[in-house]
């Protein structure tokens, strides 16, 4: 926790949805903010990564790759990757638009929760089911089903079509991050540190090993 009320602005170049129900994009911070970075975010070209969670999804309204937007957060230090990011996001402005807030009183997920298991587990503030920002209602065991449009298609499986860089190219069907050291299919017994939902398609070298009977689908046991 670098500061848990930080404000933060600038335009977004990347959205992608995640497994677990979250909607990240990367915002190019204006000149005033980009002190809030740290040298690990040249991963993600420069960019300050921004987490909506699954309880925000009918609070924090998604942005889209092109969007100028103004936010306030806790300024966090994402140690397994050693960027820096604004997770959770109290509220958001997107151009010159209402505000709109999120916070605890809108439910959540328990502190125990990891990737592959917290659509599952979280719960609104009146204690419905999230739905979460990829379509994946809590009821649904965290499947995923993309309703916001890819980077460069304006529709699609979440991260198909993600700039180069930004999602692994071996996959197809799910945002991988090409930055980490290692995946597993999540609600096996891998270690992580990151899961990914199946099914997914390899679609060149699946170092990740995450496609056992070598049939081009992984993670869909």
């Amino acid at each position: 926790m670098l500061s848990p009320c930080h404000r933060a602005a600038g335009v977004v170049e990347i959205v992608r949805t995640e497994e677990d129900g979250d909607l990240h994009f990367d915002v190019k911070l204006d000149p005033a903010y980009r002190s809030m970075l740290a040298p690990g975010n040249a991963q993600q070209d420069g960019d300050l990564v921004v987490e909506f969670m699954p309880r925000d999804d009918g609070h924090l309204p998604a942005p889209q790759v092109g969007d100028r937007v103004t936010l306030v957060g806790a300024w966090v230090d994402d140690t397994d990757h050693a960027w820096n990011e604004l997770h959770p996001v109290w509220a958001v402005r997107i151009a010159d638009g209402n505000w709109h807030r999120s916070g605890p009183q809108d439910g959540g997920s328990p502190p125990t929760a990891r990737s592959y298991d917290a659509i599952a587990d979280c719960h609104t503030g009146a204690g419905a089911r999230c739905q979460g920002y990829a379509g994946a209602s809590s009821g649904s065991g965290g499947s995923v089903s993309s309703h916001h449009p890819s980077p460069s298609t304006g529709g699609g499986s979440p991260g198909s079509s993600a700039p180069s860089g930004k999602c692994d190219p071996n996959y197809a069907g799910a945002c991988l991050d090409p930055n980490a050291p290692d995946y597993d299919c999540a609600g096996g017994s891998g270690d992580g540190p990151k899961y990914v939902q199946g099914p997914i398609r390899v679609v060149g070298d699946d170092h990740y090993h995450l496609d056992a009977n070598g049939d081009g689908v992984a993670c869909s046991g």
